[in-house]
């Protein structure tokens, strides 16, 4: 079993090239063939692209059920889901930006400054940015679990997602732009 990578797993919209994408990546990530759905639906390596079935309510059952497994599996605080963006639609792996920014189960660390100098950790000053300390203390002292992830937006809007690994230590999860 595999860890999900934050990213577009598929960017097509027909059903003929998304599912076979969708069944891969579930594949790769539990580490074993997709039975469950081969079971109900046999031989849909063997349909040709135009087959109707395709289209049809089953196929479209299966994609479903295919994204709700595949956003069990999601990094934390992410989510599987589609996107549409510029280039087009993309179905992947995505920060849940309404859970990190909304979310109680994660500190919130901003840039009140200029280059980290005014770094605030919940609404409170870190002293010479060092916030790292200040997590720790509420993580084990307080016993506040929010704090073993911290999520830092900075002045430009780009998010990275630590999470607390050792004494005096977050390691960074994830970074969105």
């Amino acid at each position: 079993m595999t860890t999900a990578t934050i990213g577009p797993v598929a960017t097509s919209t027909d059903n003929a090239d998304l599912i076979p994408a969708l069944m891969d990546e579930l594949a790769d990530l539990e580490g074993r063939p997709v039975e469950w759905a081969s079971q109900r639906w046999p031989n849909l390596t063997a349909l040709p692209a135009t087959d109707e079935w395709w289209e049809s309510a089953a196929a479209e059952q299966l994609r479903e059920e295919l994204a709700e497994r595949l956003d069990e599996l999601a990094p934390l605080f992410c989510r599987f889901e589609e996107r549409d963006t510029i280039r087009g639609t993309m179905y992947g792996f995505f920060p849940d930006m309404e859970r990190i920014q909304e979310g109680e189960d994660i500190a919130h660390l901003t840039d009140s400054g200029h280059h980290g100098a005014g770094l605030e950790l919940d609404g409170e000053p870190a002293p010479d940015g060092e916030w790292v300390p200040m997590a720790e203390y509420r993580l084990f002292v307080l016993g506040i679990e929010k704090y073993r992830h911290v999520a830092y937006v900075n002045d430009h809007g780009n998010l990275d997602v630590y999470e607390w690994h050792q004494p005096e230590e977050y390691r960074l999860l994830f970074s969105a732009v």
